[in-house]
């Protein structure tokens, strides 16, 4: 049963940021351009290219201390996914 708790919360954390990148897109699109749309794509797929990099660069560190840094990273992107959407300026009208 331990095995199967944090496979739930990576599949659940995947799909919190991929409905984040759509939720963005829409954003951009109806408050900037559609331009700015294209860019959230290109700006994801960066952070999971590098992610994963340093991911395989740093696995042994993080296994090691798996049990901090999992709640701790978890932590982190809940709040700068809450801070990130406050600092989108919004329009005027």
């Amino acid at each position: 049963m331990s095995q199967r708790i944090p496979l739930f919360s990576i599949s659940l954390l995947s799909a919190t940021a991929l409905a984040y990148e759509v939720l963005l897109m829409r954003l951009f699109s109806i408050i900037q351009w559609h331009h700015f749309a294209y860019m959230i794509i290109s700006l994801a797929l960066l952070g999971y290219g590098i992610s994963g990099t340093l991911i395989a660069l740093f696995q042994k560190q993080l296994l090691k201390h798996f049990n901090f840094a999992y709640p701790a990273l978890l932590i982190l992107f809940s709040l700068s996914t809450l801070i990130c959407y406050l600092i989108v300026p919004m329009p005027l009208t």
